[in-house]
């Protein structure tokens, strides 16, 4: 009787699933949405109006819950239903809010635009646009423009010069350096016009003026080039132009003008700083050199006053006056001695 109760008990905590239950087990694997089937996709109006328009732009993302977001419902293993809505309170996608349903979104990719994708093809690449379009050419009659021809002729013009000189033409030099001269002067009072002196290319006026003065020097006209190294030594705004100081002394020098010539060197000397030596050097050997020539001409000039002494030879002392022997003696001696000749030659 004791087992019959027992019995009994444990036959009331069983609890058997209902009989309406037993069909839907697995009811809900074979279950899906009919949005994600994308075989229809081509025929769904939505989705196709959700591609050509903005209407499938995602909305703006905000932390705020709302209070209507729509569910969803998923199917469990046991058949329930379980309703999910979005983590940002919207609705998620696929979505069915009031009975319209949501599109699906970030399909709007790189390239495309609102223009683009009514009533065109795909291009995401903006090929059908055609070659861009070219770049707007500067204008050459600007002053500018003509500033950086003008330069690059007088460049252009030293180095042809240069070219001539080294290969022998001395006159062709001579011109091309002319030249550059004259239309680097044109290019500074342009250059004037348009900017503050203070932009005036220093160096290619430097370069100018030391190829003339070098041209007029090769070419023996030592005035001209004279006078276009002054124009480089007096201008304070050429840094370091004083050692063309020993180029003035070496035309000096080939005019013969050693004064002149030990002083500019001497100029130039002082001009190069200490640290230069080879230069210094350079520059002290000319100095030697040119009082080595001064001498020499001096020489020359001492040895010339010589000769031109008078002799004031007497030809009478040859000739006995008495009738000593003695006296005869030395003077048939000395008639005809080599100092006697030599005198004869002179």
């Amino acid at each position: 009787m004791k087992f019959t109760n027992t019995k009994v008990q444990m036959m009331q905590n069983v609890h058997l699933a209902p009989e309406t239950d037993e069909d839907d087990l697995y009811s809900g694997y074979n279950d899906y949405n009919p949005i994600y089937d994308i075989e229809e996709l081509e025929n769904d109006a939505a989705f196709q109006q959700a591609v050509r328009t903005s209407h499938g732009r995602r909305p703006p993302i905000t932390a705020k819950i709302s209070s209507t977001a729509v569910t969803r419902p998923i199917a469990t293993g046991y058949g329930s239903k379980t309703s999910l809505a979005s983590s940002i309170g919207r609705p998620m996608t696929g979505a069915i809010q009031d009975g319209v349903t949501r599109p699906m979104t970030a399909v709007r990719a790189a390239g495309f635009t609102k223009a683009a994708l009514r009533g065109s093809a795909f291009d995401p690449l903006s090929q059908s646009r055609g070659p861009a379009s070219p770049l707007e050419a500067k204008k050459k009659d600007s002053p500018e423009e003509k500033i950086k021809q003008l330069e690059k002729e007088v460049n252009e013009l030293v180095e042809e010069s240069c070219i001539a000189n080294s290969c022998g033409d001395l006159k062709l030099a001579l011109e091309k350096a002319k030249d550059a001269g004259r239309k680097e002067r044109v290019l500074v009072r342009q250059r004037e016009q348009v900017t503050t002196p203070e932009n005036i290319n220093l160096d290619l006026t430097y370069s100018v003026l030391f190829n003339l003065a070098s041209q007029y020097s090769v070419n023996e006209m030592y005035a001209e080039a004279l006078n276009t190294y002054q124009v480089i030594v007096k201008n304070k705004m050429f840094s370091n132009a004083g050692i063309l100081k020993m180029n003035m002394g070496n035309i000096y020098l080939k005019q013969r003008n050693y004064s002149k010539a030990i002083k500019f060197y001497r100029m130039a000397l002082d001009q190069v700083p200490s640290v230069n030596k080879q230069m210094r050097i350079k520059i002290m050997q000319n100095i030697g050199v040119t009082f080595i020539q001064a001498d020499r001409e001096k020489m020359k000039k001492a040895f010339q006053k010589l000769i031109t002494v008078p002799l004031e030879i007497d030809e009478d002392k040859y000739i006995s006056p008495s009738d000593d022997p003695h006296t005869n003696l030395v003077t048939e001696a000395i008639k005809n001695d080599h100092l006697r000749q030599m005198e004869r030659e002179s």
